[in-house]
């Protein structure tokens, strides 16, 4: 299980949806196997200069309870480059959809693509 940590300068938690994903085993843009950690609902309340903190835990074997008599270990955690948020006022615009987005979407992943043709909104590519 991968979690999600948000921080921005301030510390201040900011970030909606869920923050825990699950491991997907799913190919990529290029046909390889791997193992994906898919955020598809995420936003953030305020604009601004932001990262995401990845934490990939062990929660114990397939099939066990973890009871909580041991705590989570945290096996690595990595920070993505940082990005800027915008408020409704100023958003640019969506960007185009990504290979590996249409990818994964095309094996069931719930996430919001574009369409090639201008003005149409399509999430089940």
């Amino acid at each position: 299980t991968s979690q999600l940590g948000f921080r921005s300068q301030t510390n201040t938690r900011n970030l909606l949806g869920n923050l825990i994903a699950n491991g997907r085993r799913l190919k990529d843009h290029e046909g390889r196997l791997g193992i994906f950690f898919v955020y598809q609902d995420l936003s953030i309340r305020t604009d601004g200069d932001f990262y995401f903190e990845f934490s990939l835990m062990y929660l114990g074997f397939q099939g066990m309870i973890n009871t909580g008599l041991h705590p989570m270990s945290v096996i690595a955690s990595v920070k993505s480059e940082p990005f800027v948020a915008y408020s409704a006022k100023k958003f640019p615009g969506m960007i185009e959809t990504t290979s590996l987005s249409r990818a994964f979407s095309s094996q069931g992943v719930k996430i919001a693509t574009r369409s090639d043709k201008k003005g149409q909104k399509d999430s089940t590519e």
